[in-house]
């Protein structure tokens, strides 16, 4: 699709659908679609200082019917690497997907010359986790770690360049208490009226565990899991979850200094948003940020 009359535009519409499916209301709230234009602007402005292995596809637009509060639409340019084929992306869960006996994990493995298990860690796990800890910890952003909204760029090869982009920002929390974020520029985010309601407030701490212990482990990882299990004789069941706690760990004291025995892994488990936002770095330098006010939102939702 394209915008106006400008070819040169090319756009994702994520689209409201009138139906139930997977249990969930497909209509999309107006709460996600200014969220999610709210959250795009502040992560791009903040981008410049977060690690380049994680990117993301901008909402720029939401778009729903006056008076209702759900049944919205989110427009989303498509990245001009992607559009010009500079860089091709793949999502998560393709890795796993068996076809003609092979998976596309497998199939890379080889092609790196690497045993099955040490490329999904070296190759996916490691970037993944090193760029997620920079975004939640320098910018207090935690991207929703979800097998289908999280994709994976790929090289000539077809293996994994450790850049990762995030497709659907409704689902990124942004950590209004971490000492990353910029505390004057909270109120500039765009809202109709009660702020914490467009932002979820009372959901962050659970967004950012769900994030990582439910989307990540128990989807994107048990699926590696078992794949693993599959094809590299040897490999101890569990061993890649493991790892993910490990490089976690490891990265918050990278980012920090703190001392291992202070972030024990089972804490990363049930309280990783207090250890992120109490362990982030102050932001200096207010960037510059340019969302529309509650004003400007009436003209264009």
């Amino acid at each position: 699709m394209t915008l106006s009359n400008n070819t040169q535009v090319f756009f994702f519409a994520k689209l409201s659908l009138d139906l139930n499916l997977g249990y969930h209301d497909r209509t999309i709230p107006a709460t996600e679609a200014i969220r999610s234009v709210g959250t795009s602007i502040y992560a791009q402005r903040m981008s410049p200082k977060l690690s380049p292995g994680f990117k993301f596809i901008p909402e720029v637009i939401g778009i729903f019917p006056k008076g209702w509060t759900r049944g919205g639409q989110i427009i989303r340019p498509v990245p001009a690497e992607i559009l010009k084929g500079k860089v091709k992306v793949l999502p998560l869960f393709a890795l796993t997907k068996l076809e003609n006996g092979t998976t596309l994990l497998e199939q890379m493995a080889k092609i790196s010359g690497d045993a099955a298990p040490d490329f999904a860690r070296t190759a996916i796990l490691a970037p993944f986790v090193k760029a997620w800890v920079s975004w939640a910890m320098d910018g207090g952003i935690t991207m929703e770690a979800h097998g289908q909204n999280v994709l994976f760029s790929v090289n000539q090869l077809g293996l994994p360049t450790g850049e990762f982009y995030q497709r659907d920002m409704g689902g990124t929390t942004i950590d209004f208490d971490s000492k990353a974020f910029p505390k004057e520029m909270r109120m500039e985010f765009p809202h109709f009226s009660e702020f914490g309601t467009y932002y979820e407030l009372s959901q962050k701490s659970k967004r950012i565990q769900t994030s990582l212990g439910v989307y990540f482990q128990d989807r994107v990882l048990n699926n590696i899991d078992r794949e693993l299990q599959r094809v590299a004789p040897g490999y101890v069941p569990g061993q890649i979850i493991s790892q993910l706690w490990i490089e976690l760990q490891n990265e918050i004291i990278r980012h920090t200094g703190i001392d291992r025995n202070q972030i024990p892994i089972e804490k990363l488990k049930t309280d990783l948003g207090t250890i992120l936002r109490n362990g982030a770095r102050r932001t200096s330098n207010r960037p510059v940020f340019s969302a529309p006010s509650t004003k400007s939102c009436e003209s264009i939702f």
